[in-house]
């Protein structure tokens, strides 16, 4: 299979105003592999571990997150794709009030249509919709959100 692999590297350095003790640094690498199956139908795997550290060991984490995205040009011009992703949370060590260290797992799912035949000067409307589900021992609890958006872009 030929297709095209991505390799990238970033790092940040975090500063909060008030929050003081999430002050440090992220840093993370990815992979992703894109494939198309033909001209109308992509595929992308990917996968992404990061690496944050702060001034409280209780919010260092490794983070690991496996990705695919699929995307498929339709009749009409439209233009589908979906993405889903997973990530785990390492946490380092026992979190406030725990008795153990705490744990994230945080699912993404997105959808989306471009509307191609609806473009003007360059512009197609897209219609979005995002779901997140956030598991954690924490205090941040288990949480679903919902997300729905209409925009315009040139990306198609």
């Amino acid at each position: 299979f030929l297709g095209s692999l991505v390799a990238s590297a970033s790092w940040r350095a975090m500063n909060y105003a008030t929050d003081t003790y999430l002050d440090g640094s992220e840093a993370a690498l990815a992979l992703r592999y894109t494939y198309a199956f033909s001209p109308a139908t992509t595929v992308a795997l990917g996968a992404a571990v990061t690496r944050r550290d702060t001034t409280m060991s209780m919010h260092n984490y490794t983070g690991v997150r496996p990705s695919i995205e699929l995307y498929h040009e339709m009749p009409n011009g439209l233009i589908g794709d979906l993405s889903v992703s997973y990530e785990h949370r390492f946490y380092d060590s026992d979190y406030f009030l725990l008795t153990e260290p705490r744990r994230d797992d945080i699912l993404d799912v997105a959808l989306g249509v471009t509307f191609r035949r609806l473009s003007w000067s360059g512009f197609a409307p897209r219609l979005e919709y995002d779901f997140e589900m956030y598991n954690s021992n924490s205090e941040h609890g288990n949480t679903i959100s919902h997300g729905l958006g209409l925009t315009l872009t040139k990306h198609y």
